[in-house]
């Protein structure tokens, strides 16, 4: 009787972020995904000498199906036995269940199920022993392709040590000169997929009436136009980034104060590019770059993700939206916190798409969270108006998207204040404490030609930037020295 098998492995973020340096990071993602997605890596091959006829690879989960549950439990076998033997810490659960010949559909939705089930009660270990026997060490294995820095195109380089990453920036005095400007923050970046389980439900119910060849057809399909569509905006928004730099002398200056401006680090006459990929799964990304082209370099991937695909998928799966969470901490702060609390944000944003989306789909949201002092656990603002919409909702009253924070708020701020930088701290001052503080302030140092009429949204009081107790203003004060925009122009 025909049987299929999923399998979902766990431990991964463990395996990655155990150790705090950027190489050996990669090396550990670049192992990763030769295991899981590679034709030639553990699990297609696992299956294939089995027998077992492999349905997708995506992330940590793999599915299958055999005329018998004996190929797929081998093929499950050899892979639990070399994560435990590698002595990665990576764990996984699998089912193997029949299904009736033609309804490969039900069967595939009966085992995820099942999975979940299994998932609860199943054991988790961390490390293999056995009795009279040590654990054994993790064996040593050839580093991967991709592992290290990796050559890109015109003189670029994507670097494999974390300070090459960090951009350099100056400031240009009226002279002439230019002087270098302290800066030591990263930025540690988490986006997941908004709805992409209600998706699958919602297409496998569809999929109920297909034949078996037409689902297994369509279902690595879709799951592969999936995978190469996040490859595919990551790929196009550091090309777009590098392009940046390009466009103006191999600066990235200062669209408003134009006397700023950040040079990439060079190693061995190539560029090192501000980012780096860390792990990509079916629908999540993480990654790490300069924390001052964070959020333009987030917004940009969450847009190319929302671009409706050119392949021929199904209608579910040809726009994705998502959740993304951005850190700013110091460059030495340990990784693997650093990646969880990145997570934290993340759901912050993720809660604020799901209330919004009702029955349609959700909008992709950002928030972030400016860590400068190391904490360990994640705090809100009050007053902030985080998480952020991708877009602005023009039918909502007093919304402001990422895209309206940073033309026209910031942009404000920027224009408005200059380089005054007293007056940005007491004004940082007066939004945490209310709007009264911010009325009191301003008729007391009144600002330059518009004051805050220029930096406040259609919704928000133009005298003081608040509608009821929130305001954009405590979230453009805090990233005014942080935030580089990547737009070529000044907007309108």
């Amino acid at each position: 009787m025909a049987h299929i098998g999923i399998m979902d492995v766990s431990g991964i973020q463990p395996y990655l972020f155990r150790t705090p340096l950027l190489r050996e990071i990669a090396q550990r993602s670049a192992s990763l995904e030769a295991m899981a997605r590679r034709p030639d890596g553990l699990f297609a091959g696992a299956f294939a000498e089995a027998g077992a006829n492999p349905l997708a690879l995506a992330g940590g989960i793999a599915s299958a199906t055999a005329d018998g549950p004996e190929a797929l439990r081998e093929a499950f076998g050899v892979i639990s036995r070399a994560m435990i033997e590698s002595g990665s810490g990576l764990d996984a659960a699998a089912v193997v269940a029949p299904y009736e010949a033609g309804r490969l559909a039900e069967g595939y939705s009966s085992a995820v199920q099942l999975l979940e089930r299994r998932k609860l009660t199943a054991p988790r270990s961390v490390a293999a022993s056995f009795p009279g026997l040590d654990a054994p060490a993790p064996t040593t294995v050839e580093t991967p392709a991709g592992a290290g820095a990796q050559a890109m195109g015109n003189g670029w380089e994507m670097p494999a040590e974390l300070d090459r990453m960090i951009l350099e920036g100056f400031r240009t005095r009226p002279d002439g000169a230019e002087e270098p400007e302290r800066a030591g923050l990263m930025a540690v970046v988490c986006v997941d997929g908004l709805g992409m389980g209600s998706r699958v439900i919602r297409w496998l119910t569809d999929a109920e009436a297909m034949d078996d060849e037409s689902f297994r057809a369509e279902f690595s399909g879709w799951s592969e136009a999936v995978k190469r569509r996040w490859a595919r905006a990551w790929d196009g928004a550091i090309e777009a980034l590098a392009q940046r730099f390009d466009a103006d002398d191999g600066a990235l200056r200062h669209l408003h104060t134009r006397e700023r401006s950040l040079r990439p680090r060079t190693a061995a006459g190539r560029r090192q590019l501000p980012c780096r990929r860390i792990y990509q799964g079916g629908d999540d990304l993480t990654f790490v770059c300069d924390a001052r082209i964070a959020l333009g370099l987030t917004a940009d991937l969450a847009a190319r993700l929302e671009q409706p695909a050119e392949e021929k998928t199904p209608e579910l799966f040809r726009s994705l939206t998502v959740s993304a969470g951005v850190l700013f901490v110091d460059a030495h702060y340990p990784f693997g916190r650093a990646v969880a609390l990145a997570e934290e944000v993340r759901v912050r944003a993720k809660r604020r798409a799901t209330a919004e989306a009702g029955s349609s789909t959700p909008p992709s949201c950002i928030d972030w969270w400016v860590n400068r002092e190391g904490a360990l656990h994640c705090t809100e603002r009050k007053g902030s108006c985080k998480p952020y919409r991708l877009r602005t909702d023009p039918g909502a009253e007093a919304d402001v998207g990422w895209d309206l924070l940073e033309s026209r708020v910031l942009a404000g701020l920027w224009n408005v204040l200059g380089g005054a930088r007293n007056k940005l701290k007491d004004l940082a001052v007066a939004v945490e404490t209310g709007p009264a503080s911010v009325t009191e302030l301003v008729k007391k140092r009144p600002l330059p030609g518009a004051g805050l009429a220029a930096c406040v949204p259609d919704g928000f009081d133009r005298a003081t930037g608040f509608a009821a107790d929130r305001t954009p203003l405590i979230d453009a004060v805090e990233l005014f020295d942080i935030h580089f925009p990547l737009a070529e122009e000044v907007p309108e």
